[in-house]
């Protein structure tokens, strides 16, 4: 993992530009059923999770290992 040391460009962060942190979740036809049935809130979560959809912390840390965001800005941005 890096942690940029920043310079006046940046404003002390290490990074240049903006990223964005994104939550995607298909409605496939089990998430559609699921919906017309009124199921919970947690419970389309996890089927949506078991059909492939990344979570937002999960989309930091792929960031964070590719170098393009810090682990304070993940945690910043995705705390519960």
């Amino acid at each position: 993992l890096f942690e940029g040391k920043g310079c006046n460009q940046c404003n002390n962060t290490g990074f240049s530009g903006r990223t964005g942190l994104f939550e995607v979740m298909p409605i496939t036809p089990a998430i559609e059923k699921m919906i017309v049935l009124n199921a919970s809130t947690s419970e389309i979560r996890a089927q949506a999770v078991s059909e492939g959809m990344l979570s937002l912390r999960h989309a930091g840390l792929e960031k964070l290992c590719l170098g393009i965001s810090s682990l304070g800005e993940i945690v910043a941005e995705t705390a519960l």
